[in-house]
């Protein structure tokens, strides 16, 4: 997991080929103006989510992990908390893996909680089990996912 400010974001460029495209999207200009809804990048490569929905309690909030995607969460408004626990330490299964959402999810508390600042984004690799939306208003947010694979 990596947490960081916008400004930083070309740091992590290098780890695979999609980031740079990724955060390009999150940068442009009136990005907190676009409709919600999913938007193509790079194909299936490269789509963000964005997103304005009422948040979850930390009981609602499910561990989800990934196998194909990266996620980078990046919070336009609001306030959000996100459990995290490492994917190896989740023992107890809700849904198995499904391929077709690349999610599975699980029963497990997290390991521990962070509050995503707007300004700020949070990368999630396939170790990492989140359990995103967790707040007590609603959240604005963009997810993108990168495929692993590019």
């Amino acid at each position: 997991m990596v947490y960081d400010k916008l400004e930083s974001a070309e740091n992590y460029f290098a780890i695979n080929s999609g980031l740079e495209a990724a955060f390009n999207f999150i940068k442009q200009e009136g990005i907190e103006k676009l409709e919600c809804a999913q938007y193509e990048i790079k194909g299936d490569k490269v789509f963000a989510i964005i997103t304005n929905n009422a948040g979850k309690t930390k009981n609602e909030a499910k561990l989800e992990a990934h196998r194909k995607y990266i996620d980078i969460q990046y919070l336009i408004s609001g306030d959000e908390n996100i459990g995290w626990r490492s994917y190896k330490d989740c023992r107890v299964v809700q849904s198995v893996f499904d391929e077709a959402k690349d999610a599975e999810l699980f029963f497990d508390e997290p390991q521990m909680y962070f509050k995503l600042l707007p300004g700020a984004f949070v990368i999630f690799f396939p170790e990492d089990a989140h359990a995103p939306m967790i707040s007590d208003n609603k959240v604005h947010k963009i997810v993108v996912k990168v495929a692993i694979e590019q």
